[in-house]
Parts: C-alpha cells; structure tokens; sequence
C-alpha cells in the first residue's frame, strides 16, 4: 500500500506484560503516534468528561520512544500541576504527577505494534495512530536543542515540548505541540500552561502562526523555536533554558503529499469548509485552542488534538480554568476530532468529520460558543490518479533547495 494511516483505540492492561494492538488490513506500519489520558478515574470512558488535567502526547519509529505528560489537580486550594518528557511510549502519570505504569516499542507486528508495559500500569484509555506504506520514505523520532541531521530533507516534522530536557519530570504544567511543513518552512504550534504551588490558578493558552514549538508560562511566552528544513535534516534556533524538544520527522515519496494550515472555530453550530489543500486528505489533525488571536497570550487554557481518517476520529482535550481559589478542570478523549472544552465540562467548540474531499475536508460543528477559536491542521494525502501535483508541492525542486 502507497499510503497507510489508520486510527484505534486500546486500554492499558493492568499488570506488567506485552500488549498487541492491531488494525486488520494495515500491514506493518512504520510509526505509531499515542494520545492519552491519565486522570485519577481508572477505565476512563471515551466521551466521558473526567475532573483533572491528565494527558500524554508520544510516538515511536521503532528504534526511539518520545513521550511529553502533562497533569493539573482538580479541587485544590493550592494549584498542583507536573510535567515530564521521557524516552518511553507511554507514561502514565496521575494528577499531580504521580508516576504509574510505563510501556516501550518492542515490535512491530502484522498489522500493528507490540509495546511491554513496566511499573504496575492502571487502567487507561488510549488512541492510537499507525504511520504504513512504500510512500513512507523515511520517519524519525528523536529530541534536539538544536541542529538536526537526518540524512534526508522532511517534508513534515512533529514536535512535542514541555519546556525541559529529556529524561526529567518536574512541576508546573506546560505542554506544547508544534507542526512544521517543508513549504517555505511554514510552522505552527500551541502551548498551555498552569502555575504550581500558588493559591490562585494561573493558566494561559498561546497559538503560535510562526514558530514550531514554544514555552509558555506565567502569563508569558519565554521562548520560541524556529526551524529552517535542509536537504539533510533542519536547523533550528530559539529554544531557551538548555530545554530539549521531541521530534517525529516524515519524509513521503510518490504521491503522498502534506499540507498544514491555520483555522478557526465556527461561531455557529454548521459545516465549514477547508479548501486549498491541493489534494484528498486520508488523515487530518486538528489542533484547536481556546486562544481568540493568534500570537497572543490568552488567560485559562484549553485545547483539543484530534486525530481523523474517513471512518474514525478522536481527539484529546483539557480545559484549566485561570483565576480561581480552587482548581476546576478537565481532560477526555472524544470520538469528534474537534472537542475544545470549557472548564466546566461545557463545550466550546464540537465538530466532527463531515467529509474528506478533493480540494480539503469539512468539519461538522454540532457546537460552537459563538467565538471563533484559533487553531491549525495538517492534512495528509495523495493525488488522484492522473493528477498534477499542486505548485507548492515540487517536490523535487525543494529537496534540491539548500
């Protein structure tokens, strides 16, 4: 198969072990991407709001695991919120931070992939994007400061922060996902984050139009990354604090082609339209804050990272109210690629995929706040049969640029 990306869900066991987890007709894929949830509610449904800001955001290539945790204490007086980035798939880390199971790549398997679970796991719930087919040249996971080389020119690169170096786990919540595209480096990322230890909640949510990761915290962005892609990897500038940033770099061959993009929420309940993508999407993500301009530190934090083929979709979502005595959040995972929650277990924004087209896609919004949320995607795709690559995708051209 050219092109391969399917989406499933799993729970986590709960005793130490292997666990297989497969999509029938995939093959064998070349990547996973994991979303989950970690709050102090064991089994957590799907579509079921859970008190707590408990989340994980990893991926694999097979030979290096990056996982970024993040965590905010529901009810509290005095704010207690946790971050970690580890060199693991999964790690499961309860409200405020407390560690619990852990699970590694061990193989990939007919149609699926293997992962061994360590440290006494809990019961949690996961969504689980498989990365197959010839069209997959070439995918690396790893973490940089800095410089980058790869041996190829990507045509996408993933990253995943929380403002600290690998291997490290410490306090305050600061989470950021970022997406970079090999046309004219186009970069996007967004970034929430929850102040621990103070008496009155301090959240803020950030969406960066420029930059492809970023840290932000206590009202304010302290550092931004900027990437350059190369012919044989990217260059990058701006991370501050001796921080370290995970990466899952995609270089695609044949037809297969990217694009990402900014959007914004619907302010009405209704379908909107996504066009100029150039191609039929068979994968979308879709990354939505609570952030009403783009670039601008915006009080309370909420986001949704939703993930969507043409027959499934999930997203994962957490809302920590600012300014409050005590504590009031949340975190779920939804079966809608859009789920940007309130603090209160409202929904801000709730859009599901209306249809994957030749020019974009289209999201059903069955809720909207009336206030257009800033966000972005990435759309993943090949071109129909007989048809002409799109400008921007010359493919040949910029992996012959500098």
């Amino acid at each position: 198969m050219a092109l391969a990306i399917e989406i499933t869900t799993f729970t986590s066991p709960t005793a130490n072990g292997t666990q297989d987890i497969t999509i029938p007709g995939f093959g064998t894929p070349k990547a996973a991407l994991v979303l989950g949830i970690h709050t102090t509610t064991r089994s957590e449904a799907i579509d079921s709001v859970f008190d707590d800001v408990g989340g994980m955001i990893g991926w694999t290539d097979g030979i290096a695991d990056r996982c970024s945790t993040f965590n905010s204490d529901f009810g509290v007086g005095t704010t207690a919120t946790a971050r970690s980035q580890v060199n693991l798939l999964i790690d499961q880390r309860e409200p405020p931070g407390a560690s619990k199971g852990t699970a590694i790549f061990t193989a990939w398997i007919t149609d699926g992939i293997r992962i061994t679970w360590a440290d006494s796991p809990l019961e949690h719930e996961y969504v689980i994007v498989l990365f197959g087919g010839t069209d997959i040249t070439n995918i690396t996971s790893g973490d940089h400061a800095g410089n980058v080389t790869l041996g190829y020119r990507p045509d996408l690169i993933l990253s995943i922060c929380n403002g600290a170096t690998f291997e490290a786990t410490t306090v305050n919540l600061i989470q950021s996902f970022g997406a970079v595209w090999d046309s004219s480096d186009i970069q996007f990322a967004l970034n929430t984050s929850s102040v621990s230890a103070v008496g009155t909640s301090v959240t803020n949510v950030y969406l960066d139009s420029g930059n492809g990761a970023n840290q932000l915290f206590n009202d304010a962005l302290t550092w931004s990354e900027l990437y350059a892609i190369q012919a044989s990897g990217f260059n990058s500038s701006g991370i501050g604090g001796g921080d370290e940033v995970g990466h899952l770099a995609i270089q695609f061959g044949g037809d297969t082609l990217v694009k990402i993009g900014l959007l914004e929420t619907r302010t009405s309940p209704g379908t909107s339209v996504i066009s100029g993508v150039g191609f039929q999407p068979q994968f979308v993500m879709v990354a939505v804050t609570n952030a009403v301009a783009n670039d601008t530190v915006t009080a309370g934090a909420a986001a949704s990272l939703g993930v969507a083929t043409p027959t499934d979709e999930y997203s994962l979502s957490w809302a920590d109210e600012d300014d409050q005595g005590t504590t009031d959040n949340q975190t779920e995972i939804a079966s809608s690629v859009v789920e940007l929650p309130d603090h209160d277990g409202a929904v801000l924004a709730k859009a599901t995929i209306d249809s994957m087209d030749a020019d974009g896609f289209a999201l059903n919004y069955a809720a909207a706040d009336g206030t257009a949320r800033k966000g972005f995607y990435i759309a993943i795709g090949q071109v129909a049969p007989g048809g002409v690559v799109p400008t921007p995708y010359y493919r040949t051209l910029m992996q012959g640029a500098a």
